[in-house]
């Protein structure tokens, strides 16, 4: 399940629907917009991470990392969830 939801998410990073800087939904946000859990949004954005698709930034509060776009393209070009 996570490889489908970081395929998604890859997606929306080369497709240029997520532009660099653009910030993720954090974690426990994430699993639950996408019906998982959060240990598979984890899962997900750590092998984006790691193909340095995203940068991971621990935020203030508990469970509350989330994924910076890094590439040419990005994922939740959303003015909540910048800053």
């Amino acid at each position: 399940l996570y490889r489908q939801l970081m395929e998604k998410l890859q997606k929306e990073i080369t497709s240029g629907i997520l532009k660099p800087g653009d910030r993720l939904l954090p974690e426990v946000e994430m699993a639950k917009y996408y019906q998982v859990s959060v240990i598979t949004a984890r899962k997900a954005m750590d092998e984006l991470a790691a193909q340095g698709l995203i940068e991971k930034k621990q935020g203030k509060g508990k469970s509350k990392t989330a994924g910076i776009a890094k590439n040419d393209n990005s994922l939740y070009n959303n003015s909540k969830y910048k800053g």
